[in-house]
Parts: structure tokens; C-alpha cells; sequence
């Protein structure tokens, strides 16, 4: 899966790539790997990439991500 927050996109990791999971959740149970990332520099880039290392650390179906900032 890849995803980027843009200074126009989504703002957290939720509306980012929670429409995704959802619809993969209806045809399978297997993990996550995101396999690109990264943030467009704005002043929310700090947080927002805290947040997706936090979030992928904490959620046991997802099992990394590789990025680029």
C-alpha cells in the first residue's frame, strides 16, 4: 500500500489510509505492509510522521512501512 499526506490530502493516518483497510478487510484478513510513504513539507510533516510510526508500531496488522520524507 502506498500513501502520502499532502498540504491538501489527509491530515492523520486514519483518513489517510483507513478507507483502504476497510475496503482490503472485506476480501481478507492479511497484514498491511506499506510500502511507500512520506509527508510534503508543511508544519504538520513532524507530527504527522510521528503519528504513522506510532500508529504502525501499535497496530498488529500492519507489519511496517518503508518511506521517504
Amino acid at each position: 500500500m502506498v500513501g502520502y499526506y499532502a498540504l491538501s490530502g489527509a491530515h492523520d493516518f486514519q483518513q489517510l489510509f483507513g478507507p483502504t483497510f476497510d475496503e482490503v478487510r472485506g476480501f481478507t484478513r492479511k497484514p498491511f505492509l506499506l510500502a511507500e510513504t512520506g509527508a510534503e513539507p508543511s508544519p504538520r510533516k513532524a507530527a504527522q510522521i510521528t503519528e504513522l510510526l506510532k500508529t504502525v508500531a501499535d497496530t498488529p496488522d500492519v507489519l511496517g512501512s518503508s518511506g521517504s520524507t
